[in-house]
């Protein structure tokens, strides 16, 4: 009986702490400049991979840069790769080819432009810092105007 009652304060008290996390023990520091929380220990974890992606259940994980190529769709004759997908501070365009003037734009899911260039290079540089976490989409146009690609794009500081 008591076990049961210990279970049953144990559940009230999780559904209580919405978006908080009960470990086995922990902290959090905070200073002027610095937040820390720790947490040792968790009740359940697993790990599920599949032939995209590795999901890991669990709290307290750190960023982790995951390079995922996208290539240009099928049909469009291009070797075109953009990555990191999602990605924190930069994202690479690499068209497989010596670069021709080509064009990329970057909208919002709203459909407002948010930067468009050049691409002068064979591996070209777009700088994400300034923007907002959030979904994108990238369109990669030929010099002529005739479409590359679109990919949808994730970032996330």
């Amino acid at each position: 009986m008591r076990v049961l009652l210990v279970i049953i304060a144990a559940g009230a008290a999780a559904s209580a702490l919405a978006q908080q996390t009960i470990g086995a023990a922990g902290a959090h520091y905070a200073g002027t400049q610095v937040q820390l929380s720790a947490n040792i220990g968790e009740p359940v974890v697993a790990t599920v991979s599949g032939t995209a992606a590795t999901l890991t259940q669990g709290f307290e994980q750190p960023w982790a840069d995951v390079s995922t190529a996208q290539p240009a769709p099928e049909g469009s004759g291009e070797q075109v790769l953009v990555y990191p997908n999602p990605t924190r501070h930069e994202l690479f365009v690499t068209l497989g080819r010596t670069a021709r003037g080509e064009r990329y734009t970057l909208f919002d899911t709203a459909g407002k432009l948010i930067t468009t260039g050049l691409i002068e290079a064979d591996t070209q540089s777009i700088g994400v810092e300034g923007i907002a976490s959030g979904y994108y989409q990238l369109v990669l146009n030929t010099k002529e105007g005739s479409p590359l690609g679109a990919f949808r794009i994730i970032v996330n500081h």
